[in-house]
């Protein structure tokens, strides 16, 4: 069971579960087909935040409903670190959630796929920072004939 605290301090425990499965597939977290195909770990971490908080309730609301915490409180706790310590979490309940053998190949494959993730979201950046680049020297040209035609 993964231990997990948000930034209020309370602590959360995900806990991943066959009888859970389903509702994680009604989330849109196919975690079976996701680990059969090999794109798990990328489900998760280029999953947008909003399905991260709706795969989170489903595996936390429970706990959250017992510390009187409904859907749209539990969104308002969904910072940038508990996101991170969420998705975190649940790699940790995957890999642990398989048998040994499997277990340790998953857990072999760690680094070459972080570190593919890391490649893709350092292209991503990249281009994004040069259309925000781009729009801002549109930008700086249009200020300029502006005052240009003044």
């Amino acid at each position: 069971m993964a231990r997990i605290k948000d930034h209020t301090g309370r602590e959360w425990n995900l806990r991943l579960t066959t009888g859970i499965l389903p509702d994680l597939r009604a989330a849109g977290c196919d975690l079976s087909e996701a680990v059969k195909s090999g794109s798990w770990l990328g489900e998760l971490l280029f999953s947008d935040v909003e399905r991260i908080g709706g795969i989170a309730w489903v595996m936390l609301a429970e706990q959250a409903t017992s510390a009187g915490i409904d859907r749209a409180g539990f969104d308002q706790l969904l910072d940038c670190d508990f996101v991170d310590a969420i998705a975190a979490g649940l790699e940790e309940e995957i890999i642990g959630f398989f048998h040994r053998g499997r277990r340790k190949h998953l857990q072999a494959q760690l680094p070459k796929i972080t570190a593919k993730m890391d490649e893709e979201m350092s292209r991503i950046a990249s281009e994004a920072a040069e259309k925000a680049i781009a729009a801002m020297d549109a930008k700086a040209r249009s200020m300029s004939s502006d005052f240009a035609g003044s």
